[in-house]
């Protein structure tokens, strides 16, 4: 005869946790049995979801950090440091290309460094945007989450206990 199966999803294929008794036993005994393998995971962190005559569902929870996001906000705040110090360094080759323009000969060499500079600050200012997006990603995904287990344990005519992954 084979055993009543209780799961309350598909999922992986059950395993043995207690070998049971020899032959067909009593259903007291197979509760007594029952309440003490749930005794026992209950002693090691899990909860008991739900429970009915030689079944029972248990969860576990675990938290999780996301060290995803604090990546992501280290290294939006590092791009926007780039991007600033690129902003400053625009404005003082700027500086130094307006010094140079005072003089006629020197505005060979002043103009395209003024150029330059503008590129330099646009470059900076796009840097500085997305390593503020980036950083704004990270503080949005950093929260801790909680993930969950669930396992269904069941026993048949014998007090054989199984039990499966359920989620």
């Amino acid at each position: 005869m084979s055993a009543p199966v209780h799961t309350w999803s598909p999922a992986t294929e059950p395993r043995v946790v207690f070998d049971g008794f020899a032959g067909p036993t009593s259903p007291e005994r197979i509760e007594q049995e029952m309440d003490r393998f749930t005794g026992s995971q209950i002693a090691r962190g899990w909860t008991l979801v739900h429970q009915q005559g030689g079944a029972a569902l248990l969860q576990s929870q675990t938290e999780k950090t996301n060290t995803g996001g604090s990546m992501a906000k280290a290294g939006g705040a590092a791009a926007g440091g780039v991007g600033i110090l690129s902003m400053l360094g625009g404005v003082f080759l700027m500086l130094a290309g307006i010094v140079l323009c005072l003089t006629i000969i020197g505005a060979v060499l002043g103009v395209p460094l003024i150029m330059a500079a503008l590129a330099m600050f646009g470059g900076g200012a796009a840097v500085g945007g997305a390593g503020t997006a980036v950083g704004a990603a990270g503080v949005a995904s950093g929260g801790p989450s909680t993930l969950y287990r669930r396992v269904s344990v069941w026993a048949d005519e014998t007090g054989r206990l199984y039990a499966k992954d359920v989620a």
